[in-house]
């Protein structure tokens, strides 16, 4: 007799400890399905961001860069189909500023060297 009495005690025992771990996980549980709902809520707006606003920004650098390569080639084609009398005025207005650009660089080249050289010597 003794040893059941002694064994339902345990089972009560027992039982309002699983009862009250039962009691304790429902705040824990309902928390946890708010989180769950709030990740849901990010996870579908981030699909929209990216699917809509960054995809839309990647095309538009997709083109963008399409275009800037283009540039180049435009370029080219038009330097090579400058006419011959446009060519004649752009260096008759450019090529004294440019020989002269090229004089004034020649003279100081020549003058670091000629320092550099009297520096040299007086070591």
């Amino acid at each position: 007799m003794e040893t059941q009495a002694l064994l339902l005690i345990v089972v009560f025992i027992l039982g309002g400890c699983f009862v009250l771990l039962l009691l304790s996980l429902i705040p824990f549980l309902n928390q946890l399905r708010r989180t769950a709902r709030q990740i849901e809520i990010t996870a579908a707006s981030l699909d929209s961001i990216v699917n809509n606003e960054l995809k839309a920004l990647l095309t538009r650098g997709d083109v963008l860069l399409r275009e800037f390569e283009e540039i180049p080639a435009l370029a080219k084609d038009r330097i090579t189909h400058i006419s011959k009398g446009a060519s004649r005025s752009i260096i008759r207005g450019v090529g004294s500023q440019l020989i002269r650009g090229l004089i004034l660089w020649g003279f100081k080249q020549g003058w670091k060297k000629m320092t550099s050289a009297r520096k040299r010597k007086a070591l």
